[in-house]
């Protein structure tokens, strides 16, 4: 009945997964959709089911797994390895050489220094910078005080 897929979900991590998993498993082929006006740097190894939108860089020598879905204004520097199943709200920054694990999910405008491992199945809350490795199964809130004058 079909001929390829691509699961366009971003918000549940675990229903995107199982959604990708059953349809491989039935042997139907998985698409990336990738906007025209991504950049993509050389040697860039890229699995299936991704959907990348418009306007994120994506620097040489990266390595993205399957079934991600990185939302625009992202930036994925050189030597970056993303792996399976993670979802990225707008704006997220990585500097170099940063490891994401498996079912991780990123709010909107985050900030990750280079050489950091981001641990599998953890939850980034919006507005974060990561500084150090992120362990599994963490979720990072940013505690960020608003103040409105009358």
């Amino acid at each position: 009945l079909f001929d390829v897929f691509v699961v366009s979900i971003s918000t549940n991590l675990i229903f995107r997964a199982k959604i990708f998993d059953s349809l491989k498993s039935l042997k139907i082929p998985s698409v990336n959709l990738i906007h025209p006006n991504v950049y993509v740097g050389s040697n860039l190894k890229i699995g299936e089911g991704n959907i990348i939108f418009g306007s994120v860089n994506i620097g040489p020598e990266v390595n993205i797994g399957n079934n991600n879905f990185i939302s625009s204004f992202s930036n994925i520097e050189h030597h970056c390895n993303i792996n399976s199943n993670c979802t990225f709200g707008p704006g997220v920054i990585f500097s170099g050489s940063v490891t994401v694990n498996n079912n991780v999910k990123f709010g909107t405008g985050i900030f990750c220094e280079p050489n950091i491992t981001i641990g599998e199945k953890s939850i980034i809350s919006s507005g974060f910078i990561i500084t150090r490795n992120v362990k599994d199964n963490s979720i990072l809130i940013t505690k960020i005080e608003q103040y409105y004058k009358k």
